[in-house]
């Protein structure tokens, strides 16, 4: 209950201050409009992306407001140690297949040997000697063959984690979107899971709000909205997607979300971040029309999700 409260606090100070920091006092006052509520523009995909294994940076290829497309380069981990274990671990292979190619002669041999000394024994010469000598060479060639054969397999699975990691080193972008910070610098030692780059997209944005308790009633998906954008006199419609099932205690409000209609339709104006404010129903008379948000929107993720590396 404690961290969902801090949570709502936190996206409450965001909208809070997203719209205290709006443009100009004209724009102030268009979304000071009475009926309205405090928004904020935000990516439904955001992700801080991170290295799978620990290592040294050695390169960072995106800096901040880079636009990358899916499986681009981002970032690289130092290699040459694992290339050198690589190389090691390669020839090790090769030198179990020569000596399983040698095994498994030696097994044929130990086998013909051993097929000579029993049709021997079956015509009643030779010695038991002889034959349980015999046995034992066959039966430890063939456990040769096996014992080699499980030392190349060890060999070959060793070559492919090196060359998984090899290839995991290259960090690079989960889906396309702009770079919205960078947080490591080249030399620096990284741990697992620590953010190196954070990518945003900006094909998929949607505008959160707050909406005070005693009008949560009003608020559920597919309840048409129109929202003003602070700096831009932009007007666009919406329709909510997604509500929290609860009232924050701490605050008294519910939030929800509604999507914005994809970038190219309003310009390329939109931005994360920007201060809005969201309003209920049609779009007033004589505002003229708004923008409408794309017909097909996918099911959205639960509030204040983050896709995942």
């Amino acid at each position: 209950m404690l961290s969902r409260m801090l949570s709502g606090a936190l996206i409450w100070a965001a909208v809070m201050a997203a719209v205290a920091a709006a443009g100009d006092a004209a724009d102030d006052q268009r979304c000071a409009e009475p009926g309205g509520f405090a928004a904020v523009v935000f990516p439904r995909w955001s992700i801080n992306v991170s290295p799978r294994f620990d290592g040294i940076l050695e390169d960072i290829r995106a800096e901040t407001g880079d636009r990358v497309q899916e499986g681009e380069v981002l970032a690289r981990l130092d290699t040459v140690a694992i290339e050198q274990e690589l190389e090691i671990v390669r020839r090790e292979r090769e030198e179990e297949q020569a000596q399983l190619s040698s095994a498994i002669a030696l097994r044929k041999i130990a086998s013909e040997e051993l097929k000579h000394i029993r049709d021997i024994s079956d015509q009643g010469a030779g010695s038991p000697f002889e034959l349980a000598v015999a046995e034992y060479r066959a039966d430890a060639a063939r456990a040769e063959v096996k014992a080699r054969e499980a030392a190349i397999a060890r060999r070959e699975a060793r070559v492919r984690l090196l060359e998984d990691r090899i290839a995991k080193a290259r960090i690079t972008a989960p889906f396309s979107g702009v770079v919205a910070g960078c947080f490591q610098e080249p030399g620096a030692t990284i741990a697992r899971g620590t953010p190196i780059v954070r990518l945003i997209s900006e094909e998929d944005l949607w505008v959160r709000f707050a909406v005070p308790q005693e009008r949560a009633g009003e608020i559920n998906p597919g309840v048409p909205v129109f929202v003003r954008l602070a700096g831009l006199g932009e007007r666009v419609r919406g329709v909510v997607r997604r509500v929290t099932p609860e009232v924050d205690p701490v605050l008294g409000i519910v939030l929800a979300e509604a999507r914005l209609p994809a970038d190219g339709e309003s310009g390329g104006r939109l931005r994360p971040g920007m201060p809005a404010r969201v309003f209920l129903g049609a779009e007033p008379a004589g505002q003229g029309p708004p923008v409408d948000p794309p017909s097909a929107a996918p099911p959205p993720a639960p509030v204040g999700s983050e896709r995942s590396p």
